[in-house]
């Protein structure tokens, strides 16, 4: 299959259009983008054949963001064409800014020409978002020129090498919970909870207010948060009890709203302020089925948060977020005496040398009942596996001399070997 061409005339005419002004000033691009999902986009993915690669071609021109559970940071180092889940991967030239302005960096396709990773390249633009869900990164990007060409992921994530941007997303019954990592009012609190397809998290028992507080805030910050509770707008009333009417009887910002917070200082339990106060904040989404399955090997997916994250429920015998890892059964060794373990699917199975059997092997069979021996000679098991076959000392010449050891004198497994001190005397070997 040819490789897609790429015009300098192409390059030059988006890159004028990019330069005048296709990035609304009025959006915030670490609230407002679109996503890129799937394994298949991860720089050490693979294609094989028959695979549907993917394409580029078709995005709109915009910001993006990789999904942080598949990895969430576009590669910084060349990939090789056929990863990607496509033909003409598309890498970052550059590093990764490490503050929150939008800076600019270039791409490169990398057509498989020997000693050049960077055939052409693209301008986008790049920011890293420190927001609720954060840190991670969004991409301005075009679409690409042809097909199959798809920009690449790393399988590293904005959190750092130890981390995972979903740091802060726990599950508690049917619901997510995620921490901020910032701190707002309690109105925008709630306006960036809805950004990520979630609101303010509504404590409504002690159970739950356990839940968050023990497993979710203590793990990771130990501060107080905003929730989704506000006292009721009452009027204030004069002494004859007619309602204050008129507003502009008031000093600014008075009278003031009130919220509530879990406060870290009274052991989570809610306490109110005022709504202006700066506080970190606990989101809550409901946990739904995947539009795009990711999971492997049977795997449930579930979702929240809007698809930002995705969790499997692997199959007995699987494990890793996305059930990718087969469980090896016969890490622990199960089999004994010598057995050899064959490891399958949440199971196992152990072949047994000669002399036991049992699942584990762990019975020892005796090879000599029944007897195995010609003649009836007498049979002795061996230290260490197998069997010795003698001749009793009141047995007749001919019974010596008329036995010739063979494979068929043996049990199945044992090798027939000639003993020295007899014509007839041999062992059974393993």
């Amino acid at each position: 299959m040819g490789l897609p061409k790429i015009g300098l005339l192409y390059l030059a005419c988006c890159l004028a259009g990019y330069v005048e002004g296709q990035v609304p000033d009025n959006v915030d691009p670490c609230v407002s983008y679109r996503e890129f999902d799937g394994t298949h986009r991860s720089s050490t993915y693979q294609s094989a054949p028959g695979d549907t690669l993917l394409c580029d071609n078709a995005i709109l021109t915009g910001w993006y963001r990789f999904n942080a559970r598949e990895g969430g940071m576009m590669s910084e180092n060349c990939v090789p064409p056929y990863h990607c889940g496509t033909q003409v991967p598309i890498w970052m030239s550059g590093t990764h800014p490490t503050t929150e302005e939008i800076v600019d960096r270039e791409v490169c396709m990398n057509y498989g020409v020997p000693g050049d990773c960077c055939s052409a390249k693209m301008l986008i633009k790049v920011k890293k978002c420190t927001n609720i869900g954060g840190p991670y990164y969004v991409y301005f990007l075009h679409p690409t020129t042809g097909c199959s060409m798809a920009y690449c992921m790393d399988t590293r994530n904005a959190a750092g090498p130890d981390q995972t941007s979903s740091r802060h997303v726990e599950k508690y019954g049917s619901l997510c919970y995620q921490l901020s990592s910032s701190q707002k009012d309690h109105h925008n609190s709630g306006q960036d909870c809805a950004a990520m397809g979630g609101g303010l998290a509504l404590i409504k028992n002690t159970d739950t207010q356990s839940a968050v507080a023990g497993h979710i805030i203590r793990n990771n910050n130990e501060v107080s948060h905003w929730i989704g509770v506000k006292a009721p707008v009452s009027p204030f009333l004069y002494d004859d009890w007619e309602a204050v009417q008129d507003p502009q009887l008031w000093a600014p910002n008075q009278p003031p709203t009130f919220c509530v917070f879990m406060d870290s200082s009274a052991n989570y339990k809610f306490t109110v302020g005022r709504c202006s106060e700066q506080h970190p904040f606990v989101c809550q989404s409901d946990i739904a089925g995947c539009q795009q399955d990711v999971c492997l090997n049977g795997g449930t997916c579930t979702s929240c948060f809007g698809e930002t994250y995705k969790m499997c429920n692997c199959l007995p015998g699987y494990t890793g977020d996305r059930c990718e890892t087969n469980i090896d059964e016969c890490a622990s060794s199960p089999c004994l005496n010598g057995g050899t373990c064959s490891d399958g699917d949440n199971s196992y199975t152990c072949q047994c040398v000669t002399g036991y059997d049992g699942n584990n092997c762990e019975h020892d069979i005796d090879l000599c009942d029944p007897n195995p021996c010609p003649f009836d000679w007498i049979c002795f098991e061996n230290v260490g596996g197998g069997l010795h076959c003698d001749i009793p000392g009141t047995r007749h010449e001919m019974d010596q001399t008329a036995f010739v050891c063979s494979a068929s004198s043996c049990p199945v497994g044992l090798k027939c070997h000639s003993v020295t001190g007899g014509p007839g005397i041999y062992s059974c070997v393993p």
